[in-house]
């Protein structure tokens, strides 16, 4: 009887406490959303991304549908810009491609078949085609994070190359380790120039073992202290270091400095 009346004690002490802290804790800011103005009626297979356009228009990239679409100031439907078929627009292409923001608001779009851009104005239509400083470098500008700055240079990572193997003469195998480390690009259409402006260890990694068949292997590893970058508003680089969790700034004109 003792035992049951201390635990009751003690569960009463423990609500007021538990009470008190609840009470003591800042409420909650209530922020009222706007209602909708618009709502569009389009059907849309998988969002790749969207850009603004002059006059509060929309494009939207589906790349499931492989579809460029421009939506009006209400969201309906307005003009297909690229398309899958041969509808009287241009050629999508083959795969879903991601939208790259260009200087003036104006938007890149990758075609796979000239290995070139397609610069889309404000106005929505196609007012020129970019060819590359560095053709061989498409897939990295393609599938990995690009940035463009107000300068109209364009950022963007090179995939590191991954273990190789290759056979002797004699039968035995030779092992070529990934690199530990990238390069962070800035090419300039107009110049045609290309710059390595940063260096950091590529996202994925890899370990080689040796397995009971007595081959080589590789994994991924789990652990390893990996970096990553991005491009800030003003033009600065922003490098993040993995291994000791600071970053590598390096500011628009030139000048290298770090933070926590």
């Amino acid at each position: 009887m003792k035992l049951h009346k201390a635990s009751f004690r003690l569960a009463v002490a423990l609500t007021c406490v538990a009470t008190t802290l609840i009470n003591a804790q800042p409420s909650v800011r209530v922020v009222d959303v706007a209602p909708i103005e618009a709502r569009s009626t389009s059907t849309f297979g998988n969002v790749f991304g969207v850009a603004p356009l002059a006059n509060n228009r929309l494009l939207v990239n589906d790349g499931v549908s492989r579809q460029l679409t421009i939506l009006d100031s209400k969201l309906q439907f307005a003009k297909v810009v690229l398309d899958s078929i041969d509808s009287g627009a241009a050629k999508y292409g083959r795969g879903p491609i991601p939208l790259i923001s260009y200087h003036r608001d104006s938007v890149l779009f990758f075609d796979f078949e000239s290995k070139t851009f397609r610069l889309i104005a404000p106005s929505g239509e196609i007012v020129r085609t970019i060819s590359l400083p560095a053709p061989s470098n498409f897939l990295e500008l393609i599938y990995n994070p690009s940035y463009t700055d107000d300068r109209g240079n364009l950022y963007y990572r090179l995939q590191a190359p991954r273990a190789r193997f290759a056979q002797d003469k004699d039968g035995s195998r030779k092992v070529f380790p990934p690199v530990d480390s990238t390069s962070v690009l800035r090419t300039n259409f107009e110049t045609r120039t290309i710059d390595t402006v940063a260096r950091i260890r590529p996202k994925i990694a890899q370990v080689i073992f040796s397995g009971i068949d007595g081959r080589n292997h590789t994994r991924l590893d789990p652990v390893v202290a990996v970096d990553d970058w991005a491009l800030l508003s003003d033009g600065s680089i922003a490098l993040i270091r993995g291994h000791d969790y600071h970053i590598d700034w390096i500011a628009p004109n030139g000048m290298k400095f770090s933070s926590p």
